[in-house]
């Protein structure tokens, strides 16, 4: 799955449904089985045993089924009363969403405490919070959008952003149709609703296509927010309610044509979930395809009765009665196992917890979600809206409160005694202090192999808690911006030198800052920091690594900050990336060369290698052992995937310019260690600690005057 932006959230009414004209409301199976086929897309393409690259449609499937479900009961109260009462319609849902989301928080979080790293748990209780108070998603598109949180696991709350997307169409929506329907004076009679009708159709009309040109013009543009944020899933919703408002109409279709309109609306989600991918940028105009379906199946829905015979088996009505508890229950059933691991699950595996998921789901449906929705006391509002805002509050204060004391219990004392954490580091030169590099005589040979457990040493720097602001200045001082094209000053070393050198790249350039400040100010030389995370130097538009979207805003920084490099005419041009970029060694090639030649002309350029990546958080995982370090650390195979040395040296040496691999000071030939001596290397998932690279100087200043490792 993709870290952020591929998850999908089951919502609507769990029972009887109908259609939006006056009377009483009736048993829609299509609807209940269109839910089923929702969740088991969603279900599926997260435990990735079927080739659905695009199952996290099924949100939006969802998301048309709500607007369809919750017009329809306004309008019916509208028809009827000639006006809407909100506060029973907030009962209603505070009745119908409250129980299971709440407590599906609650256990997730006591779960996350037994298995998550206790450095984690922090994070996970301010998700928790975000989950049980319905604004995940703006939480979680503020994450993804910083680019420098990007490489740590997944949260098991993840999934509620598209509840918090629902909850906000629900707070607003019913108060929307007031205002355009609901006559202040003299008030139609009820079973009269043709103007009103009428006003809200172009009024849903007007938000649907209000809505999707946002999605389509904030998609390329900032496509983390368009994904998660609710305006730009209005439109979804109002797809929905138009199908809702045309409900007398409908009532008259021919049969036939009904059929083929439920047949083609399958068809168009099928296809949705078969040809989108990660990669695809959504919502936009791709996420017609599924809404546009699911309206048209909805449409024909009631008239075709042919399929209703298939629609009525019990495993398909009992899956959409359950969707809404499956959906809760299926993304920590994922990702809880991975984490207590601490390793991917095989297809079997995720198969098994798939199951244990569906049987929460059972239980949770029984024992949780009918009982409290049904309770007589609950059947009164003022008391509904109390008790579901009491689940609520109780739900955040727990995550928030139990939070620290967990984390705290399940930490063993990482202090060691004095001295006894060997020495493992290239070299054991450097200070306390991180000011001084590794000898020039470091090598791959000063690695010795650890025998025994490795427990952290009592004067670790940066501590655990520490390492995330272990970081350079540039991530704070507007020199890497997270959003936009323009980068601030970036003049770093001696600012007043004649002398300049030039650091080049995305976050894996940032992380050598502190080190290349170092060497300015000793060296009297005026850094020029051009960085931006996620935007490497090369010259080829790329995607975010972690998300697979678009990262449309690197193209127009690169050219920037390649003219401020030129105009600036440094002495020497150190340039490095992330190597996990989806571009193949057949382009990677060309595009640093286009790169490196536009430099050269007036610049020594040096292309720095990639550090080897983590396949974890580092610290979470130290947290997590901190008896033996050793289970964290890095295998061999962490440097040789995806491999860009051979291809960054092919360049480099074609070009006549400098090529240095730094993995020797990092790595023995068998493995990488997450501690060297009182060092913490890693500060997350991805980049060295500030404190590291500091301490790496010494080598890197070599390398750089010399152009060579």
């Amino acid at each position: 799955m993709s870290t952020v932006g591929d998850v999908a959230r089951v919502g609507g009414e769990a029972g009887r449904v109908g259609v939006p004209a006056a009377g009483s409301a009736r048993l829609r199976v299509d609807i209940q089985a269109l839910r089923a086929v929702a969740v088991a897309l969603v279900v599926l393409y997260h435990a990735e045993t079927v080739g659905l690259p695009g199952g996290y449609v099924g949100v939006d499937v969802f998301y048309v089924i709500s607007g369809f479900v919750i017009s329809g009961l306004v309008l019916r109260e509208l028809d009827r009363t000639g006006t809407i009462r909100l506060r029973n319609f907030y009962a209603r849902r505070a009745r119908r969403i409250l129980p299971a989301a709440t407590f599906v928080v609650v256990v997730t979080f006591l779960l996350s405490a037994a298995v998550l790293a206790p450095l984690r748990m922090p994070a996970v209780s301010a998700d928790g919070v975000a989950a049980a108070l319905f604004y995940s998603n703006f939480r979680f598109a503020q994450q993804a959008t910083d680019y420098l949180q990007l490489g740590g696991e997944p949260s098991p709350y993840l999934h509620y952003w598209s509840l918090a997307v629902e909850e906000q169409f629900y707070l607003f929506w019913p108060s929307f149709f007031v205002l355009v329907a609901v006559r202040r004076r003299g008030r139609r009679r009820p079973g009269t609703l043709i103007n009103p009708r009428l006003r809200l159709a172009v009024a849903v009309s007007a938000a649907f296509a209000a809505s999707l040109w946002l999605s389509v013009y904030l998609t390329p543009r900032s496509p983390t927010w368009a994904f998660f944020i609710s305006p730009t899933r209005v439109f979804e919703f109002a797809a929905g309610a138009l199908v809702a408002l045309a409900g007398p109409a409908l009532a008259r279709l021919d049969r036939r044509l009904a059929t083929l309109l439920v047949l083609t609306g399958l068809a168009a989600i099928a296809a949705s979930g078969v040809v989108l991918n990660d990669r695809t940028p959504f919502p936009g105009t791709a996420a017609l395809l599924p809404v546009l379906g699911a309206a048209a199946f909805i449409v024909g829905g009631e008239r075709a009765t042919a399929l209703h015979r298939l629609w009525s088996l019990q495993p398909l009505q009992l899956l959409g009665r359950m969707s809404y508890s499956l959906y809760l229950w299926h993304w920590p059933a994922m990702i809880l196992p991975v984490a207590g691991l601490e390793r991917p699950l095989t297809a079997w595996e995720r198969a098994a917890w798939v199951a244990v998921a569906v049987l929460a789901s059972a239980v949770t449906l029984r024992y949780v979600e009918d009982p409290l929705r049904r309770a007589p006391a609950m059947q009164r509002p003022a008391r509904a809206l109390g008790v579901g805002t009491a689940m609520s509050a109780t739900a955040a204060a727990m995550c928030l409160a139990l939070a620290a004391p967990v984390a705290a219990a399940r930490t063993p004392d990482p202090i060691a005694p004095s001295g006894a954490a060997p020495v493992i580091g290239p070299t054991a030169t450097a200070t306390a202090t991180a000011t001084a590099g590794p000898t020039a005589s470091a090598s791959a040979s000063a690695w010795p192999e650890p025998t025994g457990p490795l427990p952290l040493p009592a004067d670790l720097h940066p501590t655990l808690k520490g390492a995330v602001l272990d970081r350079p200045v540039s991530d704070d001082d507007g020199c890497n911006p997270k959003f936009g094209t323009k980068s601030g000053a970036c003049i770093y070393g001696d600012t007043t030198s004649g002398t300049t050198i030039a650091l080049f790249g995305d976050s894996h350039a940032a992380q050598w800052l502190p080190a290349v400040d170092a060497i300015g100010k000793r060296r009297h030389w005026k850094v020029l920091a051009m960085v931006k995370s996620a935007c490497p130097p090369l010259m080829a538009t790329v995607r975010v690594p972690e998300t697979g979207r678009p990262h449309p805003e690197c193209d127009i920084w690169r050219r920037t900050a390649l003219q401020r490099i030129i105009d600036a005419r440094p002495a020497i041009v150190v340039l490095t990336q992330l190597r996990n970029y989806d571009i193949s060694n057949a382009d990677w090639g060309p595009a640093l060369a286009q790169t490196i030649q536009i430099l050269r002309v007036h610049s020594r350029v040096v292309v720095l290698g990639d550090t080897p990546r983590p396949p974890r958080n580092i610290p979470q995982c130290l947290s997590k052992h901190p008896s033996d370090s050793r289970i964290c650390d890095l295998p061999s195979t962490s440097v040789t995937g995806q491999d860009r040395r051979p291809v960054e040296r092919a360049i480099a040496d074609s070009l006549g310019v400098g090529f240095v691999d730094p993995t020797p000071w990092l790595c023995s030939p068998t493995r990488c260690p997450v501690v060297s001596g009182s060092y913490l290397v890693y500060r997350d998932a991805s980049h060295i600690t500030a404190t590291y690279a500091i301490y790496l100087q010494g080598r890197l200043e070599q390398a750089v005057v010399s152009g060579q490792a």
